[in-house]
């Protein structure tokens, strides 16, 4: 396949089902594995990448690698790849159209509730600002590993002593793990020994996080006027649910969504669909209860569900949320730490494509607490385009001020009911029986 005709292929931009280029660049690897730059290479490698913007879904990105044996021709191998990238993206989006039919066929109208930091925040979770709150303390329940060895002192080489404030206190969390992650990179490839502390203390504090996450989760349930609020939205998702097709999207890492599907005696889902009686929770940013494994994991108890996997990783769900599983099992979070330089790719371009699906069949969109951050960009864009183009109904819960102006300034010219108030239960009653 040469290139006029990759490109004839795969840029076609006519509407939201068909593809188009964002990215295709062609370029060549030397091997430098012998370290002398001085012998004549015997072989090359062509690495060939792409990125296509393909409507509602995410932006799918691949790329493939060939050899170039000296001698050959730089327009045959170049085509070779082409043809390796076009089969690539073929299986890609051929998997992304089973998803899109997987998932029609709704049996009653569907409602698709979008929550935000503010939904949560609503039960007492904190939203970012007050995640370095959480750092700053190990958790005793569930036990964090920040227990053992670990002491907050030490926060001054880690991250960055010149980051935290005079009294110790971390100004911009965002801002500062979106450096960190910068740093960690760079320090590796200079001190790999310091650079693996750098890891092991962000892997330590990102769970530490998890943890309180937890906790403050099944809080819920113990305190009264949580509870109170908890119960009843308990009952209002078991009155929704007779009259409609309930589907969660949610850019939050907590279980609180899971706790009320469990309460409302509904099964869950993350990704696909089988069970049309299952509530599915589209976790656009990851969660607590996901974590990473290098290969497949026997589960004859059914404690883990498979979510997504590759050759590099395998992503199961706990779905016992009643429980953390980190002391057990030792891995990592799945979740993208809240920074700028979020990447949508793997499990979270099947969550994003399931969300948006989600988003597109939906009759009624409630969205509550979520103010399109500055920062997330992909979301601020893809979620935009999805509610600019539905001709359902669309109530936004959020109170007035600077978060609102800024969410009718993203959908300047979308038909938007909005509730200039902080979310109550009454709420999502009013927005059902208008």
């Amino acid at each position: 396949m040469t290139v006029h005709e990759f490109v004839r292929k795969w840029n076609c931009p006519q509407g939201a089902e068909v593809p188009e280029i964002e990215k295709l660049v062609v370029r060549l690897i030397p091997d430098t594995s012998s370290g002398d730059l001085k012998e004549p290479l015997s072989e090359l490698r062509y690495a060939a990448e792409c990125t296509l913007d393909v409507g509602i879904y995410p932006r799918v990105h691949e790329s493939v690698e060939s050899l170039a044996i000296q001698r050959r021709l730089s327009d045959e191998v170049i085509e070779e790849l082409l043809d390796k990238l076009d089969a690539r993206l073929d299986e890609r989006c051929n998997e992304i159209n089973r998803l899109s039919r997987a998932n029609t066929t709704p049996d009653k109208p569907v409602l698709a509730v979008i929550a935000g930091a503010g939904f949560s925040a609503g039960f007492g979770l904190p939203v970012t600002t007050g995640l370095p709150d959480l750092v700053a303390k190990p958790c005793d329940k569930p036990r964090s590993r920040l227990n053992d060895g670990w002491h907050h002192n030490e926060l001054g080489e880690y991250p960055l002593r010149e980051y935290l404030a005079r009294d110790g206190t971390i100004p911009d969390f965002e801002y500062l793990l979106t450096i960190w992650e910068a740093y960690r990179n760079q320090l590796l490839q200079s001190d790999a020994i310091k650079g693996r502390g750098h890891v092991q203390c962000y892997r330590s504090i990102i769970e530490n996080i998890c943890c309180h996450l937890y906790r403050l989760s099944w809080a819920i349930r113990d305190a009264d006027g949580f509870r109170t609020t908890f119960d009843a939205l308990v009952r209002w998702l078991s009155q929704a649910k007779r009259h409609y097709d309930v589907r969660f999207i949610t850019f939050n890492y907590d279980v609180v969504l899971e706790m009320l599907c469990t309460a409302a005696a509904f099964p869950i889902i993350y990704t696909h669909r089988p069970d049309t009686e299952a509530i599915p929770i589209r976790k656009l940013h990851g969660s607590v209860n996901w974590q990473e494994f290098d290969s497949t994991v026997d589960s004859p108890n059914a404690e883990l569900t498979l979510l997504y996997e590759s050759a590099q990783q395998h992503i199961y769900a706990f779905p016992e949320v009643d429980r953390c599983p980190y002391g057990s099992s030792g891995e990592m979070p799945v979740l993208i730490p809240p920074t700028a330089s979020k990447s949508y790719e793997g499990i979270y371009e099947w969550v994003w494509a399931s969300a948006a699906h989600d988003i597109s069949v939906a009759d009624h969109i409630i969205v509550v607490g979520y103010s399109f951050p500055p920062l997330d960009a992909f979301a601020r864009c893809h979620l935009r385009q999805v509610l600019q183009e539905k001709s359902g109904r669309i109530t936004y819960i959020l109170p007035s001020g600077g978060h609102q102006n800024r969410v009718r300034k993203v959908l300047d010219g979308v038909d938007v009911d909005y509730i200039s108030d902080k979310w109550k239960v009454q709420h999502f009653d009013d927005a059902l029986a208008r």
